[in-house]
């Protein structure tokens, strides 16, 4: 009879549950890591071995200039492992380093060094101007190779918005965390040149941010869920800025609760910017700028 053919045939329920499991487990926010083996991923695995080699040099220099041994010039040299073991990695990563390429970020590492340790070390006026020095490339590439910077999020059509949208929300953020910390009795100290320099870390960020959401967008497009994808692109930055933490505890800067709580609170930073700027805004910029400001807020207040 067809009512018995339709649904109460055994076979035919034993599949439509089976089906039915499938598709929870598809629905389901920890379904990435049960689906998909993250760590037979050869594209993860450089990923990881890339930033984990960024973050060893930075924090091996961060290390030796809190003992004393290299002056601050030296230590600011781990922008070079920004600028050319990220940007060159993450090309060679999805194959589209080429010899255009890997000289312009040669020339933009150079000119890095030679402008902010070099020629305007001592003279903070012109040393503000680094923030453009450090993020002429990203904008360069994006407008001559608008399909390879796709990758990271970089989108030549849509470039100027997101970079809006992202200082207007870092704009906000940054009013009323002043106004909160002000309503607990603390000061905060507007130092324009200071403060200039230090928004050169903006550069550093874009890259670091743009290298995660290349890994979170290739990761997602190989079925990793969403959870699986928060929390695996909060360990690549914790890999670059862990070798920090290490060498400041190491070097007696950072107590073991302090190193604790600053490892702590990093993760969770990461993991809520990473949340709610990949997963809705889809480009780098917001988290890059944030991390920024948080710098500048630390500047304000003393840090």
């Amino acid at each position: 009879m067809m009512f018995d053919t339709e649904f109460d045939n055994g076979n035919r329920r034993a599949c439509d549950m089976k089906s039915l499991g499938d598709i929870k487990l598809a629905g389901s926010p920890y379904a990435g890591w049960t689906t998909y083996r993250l760590f037979k991923d050869g594209f993860f695995i450089k990923a990881l071995l890339l930033m984990l080699c960024c973050g060893g040099i930075t924090g091996f220099l961060q290390f030796f200039y809190m003992v004393g041994k290299i002056p601050v010039f030296v230590k600011d040299l781990f922008s070079l492992t920004i600028y050319i073991g990220l940007y060159a990695g993450s090309m060679w990563l999805i194959r589209f380093l080429n010899k255009k390429i890997l000289v312009l970020i040669f020339v933009n590492a150079a000119i890095i060094v030679v402008w902010q340790n070099i020629i305007f070390y001592k003279q903070p006026l012109f040393a503000s101007f680094t923030i453009i020095v450090t993020l002429w490339l990203a904008f360069y590439l994006t407008w001559t190779e608008p399909e390879i910077m796709a990758n990271f999020g970089l989108r030549k059509n849509r470039i100027a918005a997101d970079l809006a949208m992202a200082l207007i929300l870092s704009a906000i953020i940054t009013v009323y965390t002043i106004l909160g910390f002000k309503a607990y009795g603390y000061t905060f100290k507007v130092d324009p040149l200071r403060m200039a320099a230090h928004a050169a870390l903006a550069g550093d960020y874009v890259v670091v941010f743009s290298f995660v959401y290349l890994v979170w967008n290739r990761l997602l497009n190989k079925g990793l869920s969403l959870i699986g994808l928060i929390l695996v692109s909060s360990t690549l930055v914790m890999f670059f800025q862990a070798p920090t933490l290490i060498a400041a505890y190491w070097a007696g800067d950072l107590s073991g609760a302090r190193f604790a709580l600053a490892f702590v609170s990093s993760a969770m930073l990461f993991v809520l910017l990473i949340w709610t700027t990949f997963r809705t805004m889809k480009n780098p910029f917001p988290a890059a700028i944030m991390m920024t400001v948080i710098h500048e807020i630390l500047v304000m207040a003393g840090a």
